[in-house]
């Protein structure tokens, strides 16, 4: 027996919407070749897939596939050179960037709000600092004869 209780029903019109640990939540079946499960609310009725609001949600491709690609995306860098070392065409490392990326941007937006920083990190202002010299001295070297 599997335990659901963090799970909700995604349903506003239902009773139990955003309500974890009633009980409500059961699993329907499982599907696709990752075995994700579909769960049902028992009060309203409404299925959903327990990787909803995640970035695995309608991927197709193996986790162990997606674990390659960005591993490899990591250590390479190079999209052409990751979709040649896993196996896959180019547009599905693409994809698979876009949709990191776009979970990552949503992850950080959710993190970063309402910071209260009184200080800078004197390495941050010494970089800011050593990259303006380092600036001015191919302005330099550029405008001497």
């Amino acid at each position: 027996m599997e335990d659901w209780s963090s799970f909700s029903c995604p349903d506003k019109a239902c009773p139990e919407y955003g309500v974890m640990g009633k009980g409500n939540i059961r699993l329907k079946q499982r599907y696709g070749r990752n075995n994700v499960a579909e769960l049902i609310c028992r009060t309203c009725g409404k299925t959903f897939s327990e990787n909803r609001g995640t970035p695995f949600f309608k991927l197709r491709i193996s986790y162990e596939k997606l674990y390659q690609i960005l591993t490899s995306l990591v250590r390479c860098g190079s999209i052409r050179g990751t979709a040649d070392t896993v196996g896959v065409n180019k547009n599905t490392v693409e994809r698979m960037v876009k949709l990191a990326g776009a979970h990552m941007k949503e992850f950080n937006g959710f993190m970063l709000r309402n910071l209260r920083m009184n200080q800078v990190q004197c390495d941050e202002v010494w970089t800011y600092i050593k990259s303006k010299r380092g600036s001015r001295r191919v302005k330099e070297r550029s405008t001497s004869p």
